[in-house]
């Protein structure tokens, strides 16, 4: 049920991001994530990283909301989210260190490329971090054997890597929904793999 209910705000966010119709995005977006964090709640002993991760998310997605635009907030959020997600992955520490160093070396040129056009001071130092965090969650989703999870990281980090280029390099009329729709994939991936522990 939740799981459809997801799948149905889901696809409701793509339709206003097309149409940019806030008012609809204003609840599909966080509507979209609450019911991704009761499927996640629903499974077989979900981690609690697990349910910080998509609650940070939902957080996160309200603080980008085009009506609220918060953007430090937003960062500071997902910077958090991932953060749990990386407790919740369950993969050991040299096969992480392995794969989250090849993740950093394969996302440098476009990371770099971002992280130039932000502005100087706090918010770039954050941004890095969170590139850092990124490439961690890839790495150690990889890390975990799971291919799910390898997937939804690998759709989280497509999607930030299109909203920080359209955001801080060159806008694109098509970024948006693109940045939705990897987005919701990716957590969908995430927490499929691991809500039943």
């Amino acid at each position: 049920m939740w799981l459809l209910a997801f799948a149905a705000l889901a696809l409701a966010d793509w339709a206003a991001v097309a149409r940019e119709c806030r008012g609809l995005e204003a609840v599909a977006k966080p509507g979209a994530l609450l019911a991704l964090l009761a499927y996640a709640w629903t499974g077989e002993g979900p981690s609690p990283w697990l349910l910080a991760a998509v609650a940070f998310s939902l957080a996160g997605d309200v603080f980008l909301l085009p009506t609220v635009d918060l953007f430090p907030a937003g960062l500071g959020s997902f910077l958090l989210a991932h953060l749990c997600y990386l407790l919740a992955l369950p993969a050991a520490l040299p096969a992480r260190l392995g794969f989250t160093a090849a993740a950093a070396a394969a996302l440098a040129p476009v990371a770099l490329r971002i992280l130039r056009s932000v502005p100087e001071g706090l918010l770039r130092v954050a941004a890095a971090g969170y590139a850092l965090a990124l490439a961690a969650v890839l790495g150690s989703a990889v890390a975990s054997g799971r291919s799910a999870a390898a997937a939804g990281a690998a759709l989280f980090v497509a999607s930030d890597g299109v909203l920080g280029w359209a955001r801080f390099v060159q806008p694109k009329r098509w970024a948006p929904l693109v940045i939705i729709a990897t987005y919701h994939c990716g957590q969908l991936g995430l927490v499929a793999a691991l809500r039943n522990g």
